[in-house]
């Protein structure tokens, strides 16, 4: 045991006040920073601080310190530990104060005037006193904040697409997709699902496609169902449209030829 935890733990003086501070912090963090930014704290505070340790395993358990008034007043005792459980930590404070030699033995003699005086920096101090505490939970939460992990900004879900006028589905997720579409806006990928037959080889054509691969001819406007493929864009439109409403071209304007 040190010398300033031998010297509070054998303190004779009665105690005038007593208070108890626990906090408890969803977070697991080192004993040894922990300790060490609560004992800086303290020695701002003007009081005397030692770390103090299990006598068996050596491990860190807190600090203890003391303050010592001015003339009469009260003496300032405190002891702190840490306790750490799965992933909390708990720190419990227990704070107090005793009377110093003058201070009680003006309180037991009643001498008059100096009595009072005396009755009147202790409560004046024990006021102080509750103020400190108040002090001291509010930096722990502040050190501890720092050391929460941190929660990055939500992102918002994925909008949903509208249903489909027609029932289409992707050819590859099988999520719902509306006539104009070139990707899948749940799987990102292209819309390839075959519509439309090429009138010259019956082969299946792609929207898009102005040549069938099989036999080489250009695409007919007409296809099987009740839409067709823009020459000019490629995009499907209905069968009774003569101008395309994504291109503004005619639908069925053939390439002109080379040399023309």
């Amino acid at each position: 045991m040190g010398k300033v935890s031998t010297y509070v733990r054998k303190a004779k003086m009665p105690k005038v006040f007593s208070e108890t501070i626990v906090r408890e912090y969803p977070k697991k963090v080192t004993r040894k920073w922990l300790v060490k930014k609560m004992k800086d704290w303290f020695k701002d505070q003007r009081y005397e601080v030692e770390v103090e340790r299990d006598e068996v395993s050596g491990k860190l358990k807190g600090i203890i310190g003391f303050k010592k008034g001015i003339k009469i007043a009260l003496e300032e005792q405190f002891s702190m530990s840490i306790k750490q459980k799965g992933s909390t930590t708990r720190v419990k404070l227990k704070f107090w104060g005793r009377t110093q030699k003058k201070a009680g033995v003006i309180a037991i003699a009643s001498l008059g005037a100096s009595a009072l005086v005396g009755a009147a920096s202790i409560a004046s101090q024990k006021i102080q006193a509750k103020k400190f505490c108040s002090r001291f939970t509010e930096y722990l939460d502040s050190i501890m904040a720092l050391n929460y992990p941190s929660e990055g900004p939500k992102r918002a879900p994925a909008p949903v697409p509208p249903p489909p006028a027609d029932g289409e589905t992707c050819a590859h997720c099988n999520a719902a997709i509306q006539p104009g579409w070139k990707a899948c806006p749940v799987c990102g990928k292209a819309i390839s699902t075959c519509e439309s037959n090429c009138v010259s080889c019956g082969a299946d054509i792609q929207p898009g496609w102005k040549a069938c691969p099989a036999c080489g001819n250009p695409v007919s406007s007409v296809t099987s169902g009740s839409k067709k493929v823009c020459l000019s864009c490629g995009q499907q439109v209905d069968v009774r449209y003569t101008i395309c409403p994504y291109c503004s071209q005619p639908t069925s304007r053939q390439s002109e030829p080379v040399g023309y």
